[in-house]
């Protein structure tokens, strides 16, 4: 007995020992790295707990649950710097702002920084495991096999347009189109990824199933926002029954459409000859070879991520355009000048010719960022090249295992960047004068402006998205050439999860609608990259 307390103890005292030297260690490590680069501290963010962090944590949980999280963090940002450092739930993050940081952590020195146990085991919990929550060689080999499915040539909008517009009245009467926006989005993801051409939006039954679908992405992606924030590894157990429930109902959709456009048990023998072009037989193709169940699981985390994002965006385009009848007159006047009598757009009207559009969509994006958050953490002790010192322009050291957050709403909101409009919806900044005299400070506004983020993890997705959203803006001007904010005065409050969202929606007006029955051929209506 008295040699098993002697080992005990002599184990307990190696542990120890080995465990503060490992500390001292650290220390000694962080203080060269400090001297190496001429590092000063960032400043601290006030709090009353400098332990666990309680108080920033019950701020947080009580903006989050009053729709105010992101106008909270913008007056942190006001009142620390573009870059401060906290301690919340007892570990130490940092966040930061400044374009030269957000480099150095998405692109120069990416290596450095990986998404974290919290990040993949939350999203993990709602998505399954997958390209967005893989890391190294993984993700290299899951992104590479994934690449044919971001091909814009698969997207084909026309048939779902007319569909929206014949739900859309006509004489005035107030609609809120957000719903409407999540229907279209996911119609088209369907037929974009398993070849339901037969979806339609007049059925009243596949309409009710789309709604609650939307609702259940939508819960799931809430949870894994609010886990992610507030509860990390205890994701699972945080996870209450109504989003177990939405995230089966999700998993089961994508799985029955999955079987309707492949056969399961030889998918490689039908790949060729049933729906040739979809994204799922894109990536069974891809990935037959290695795993069906790998492929399932991108394709579902493809369709749920891709979903939401393009609707929101939609959502608050129309938002703003209802409030701003200059921004809508200019836009209008640019498609009746450029598409005259209802000429379906195509791929280059969309990517060059309609200017203003491209500014309007730019400005959305802005100031209403699909994607609101960017996390990484420090995978080791490393170097921010700003945010110390009184003026925060000198190096930080950013200790391993610190977790770093990128905002992107205070990003894209910084007077000094995009000056003291910065708060207005103004789409002109992103136009150029006779050319050569871009309005504000246009080096500036696009070294700053990261929507899809930058580096190797950028957003694949990205020209898909932004072509669905012009395509679908301009058809319904075409076809509504009024459309006038009905809301009645209710300000825009924000509903935010993994994605950003309108909490009262888009409630507007709309009439003048135009009739066109022209023939749709190889219009952009057939094909997106036409």
């Amino acid at each position: 007995m008295y040699f098993s307390l002697l080992v005990a103890l002599i184990l307990s005292i190696f542990t120890g020992t080995w465990h503060v030297s490992r500390y001292i260690a650290a220390i000694r490590h962080r203080s060269r790295l400090s001297q190496q680069h001429g590092c000063q501290a960032p400043p601290f963010l006030p709090q009353k707990d400098k332990i666990l962090g309680s108080d920033i944590s019950f701020e947080e949980y009580c903006n989050f649950r009053s729709n105010s999280y992101l106008e909270m963090l913008k007056k942190r940002f006001e009142l620390c710097g573009h870059t401060w450092a906290c301690t919340s739930i007892g570990r130490t993050s940092v966040s930061t702002i400044d374009i030269e940081n957000i480099k150095t952590i998405l692109v120069t020195e990416s290596h450095l920084y990986g998404l974290g146990r919290t990040r993949s085991s939350v999203l993990g919990t709602t998505l399954d495991h997958g390209i967005f929550t893989s890391e190294g060689n993984e993700w290299k080999f899951l992104r590479r096999m994934s690449k044919p499915g971001f091909s814009a040539s698969h997207v084909k909008l026309e048939p779902h347009i007319q569909s929206l517009v014949s739900q859309i009245p006509n004489d005035g009467s107030p609609v809120d189109l957000q719903p409407f926006f999540h229907d279209l989005t996911l119609y088209n993801a369907t037929s974009i990824f398993f070849g339901q051409e037969a979806v339609n939006m007049l059925d009243a039954q596949q309409q009710s199933l789309s709604r609650r679908i939307n609702a259940a992405i939508c819960k799931a992606f809430e949870y894994t926002q609010e886990v992610m924030v507030f509860g990390g590894p205890l994701a699972k157990l945080l996870r209450p029954s109504s989003t177990e429930k939405a995230i089966k109902l999700v998993y089961d959709f994508i799985f029955e459409n999955s079987k309707a456009a492949f056969t399961i048990k030889d998918c490689r023998a039908t790949q060729q000859a049933v729906h040739d072009e979809t994204v799922s037989a894109l990536f069974y193709n891809q990935f037959g070879a290695h795993s069906f169940d790998m492929a399932h699981i991108q394709i579902r985390q493809m369709f749920m991520a891709a979903e939401g994002t393009t609707a929101e965006t939609l959502t608050h385009l129309f938002l703003l355009l209802s409030r701003h009848p200059c921004a809508l007159d200019n836009l209008r006047a640019e498609i009746m000048s450029q598409l005259p009598n209802g000429t379906i757009p195509t791929a280059s009207h969309l990517n060059g010719e309609l200017k203003y559009m491209n500014a309007c969509v730019k400005e959305v994006l802005r100031l209403f960022p699909t994607v609101p958050f960017n996390n990484r953490v420090a995978l080791q002790d490393t170097v921010l090249p700003r945010g110390g010192g009184p003026d925060g322009l000198s190096p930080i050291i950013v200790p391993a295992g610190s977790e770093i957050s990128l905002p992107h709403y205070p990003l894209y909101r910084r007077k000094d960047i995009f000056g003291d409009d910065a708060e207005e919806f103004v789409p002109e900044r992103w136009l150029c004068l006779d050319d050569d005299k871009p309005l504000g400070n246009w080096s500036k506004q696009c070294e700053n402006y990261l929507p899809f983020s930058i580096g190797k993890r950028a957003c694949p997705g990205r020209q898909i998205a932004l072509e669905t959203v012009r395509y679908v803006t301009v058809r319904l001007i075409q076809h509504f050439p009024y459309i006038c904010d009905a809301s009645r005065g209710r300000p825009w409050q924000e509903n935010c999860g993994a994605t950003l969202q309108s909490k009262h929606g888009v409630v507007v007006s709309m009439g003048g609608k135009m009739g066109f029955n022209e023939k749709i051929d190889s219009g952009y209506g057939s094909d997106i990259n036409s």
